[in-house]
């Protein structure tokens, strides 16, 4: 839990250690945890349209979801 909470802190700490970045126009956004591995999962596919399910065995409350992937959104 407390990873968590100072993670965006941490990210910050690391991208300064590679090089300048100004905090105050830099932002950082966090995805819900099934979501990212659906757009994954569709963005990186050949179709432009499809049915997605994740199930995975952590996450942040859910641990599945059902997704619609449609490219002309």
């Amino acid at each position: 839990m407390k990873d968590k909470i100072f993670l965006k802190k941490a990210i910050f700490d690391e991208l300064y250690k590679i090089g300048k970045i100004n905090l105050m126009q830099t932002k950082l956004l966090f995805t819900e945890h099934h979501l990212a591995h659906g757009a994954s999962a569709f963005f990186t596919s050949t179709y432009s349209e499809s049915a997605i399910l994740t199930i995975d065995g952590v996450g942040e409350w859910a641990a599945a979801a059902i997704m619609h992937g449609d490219e002309s959104f």
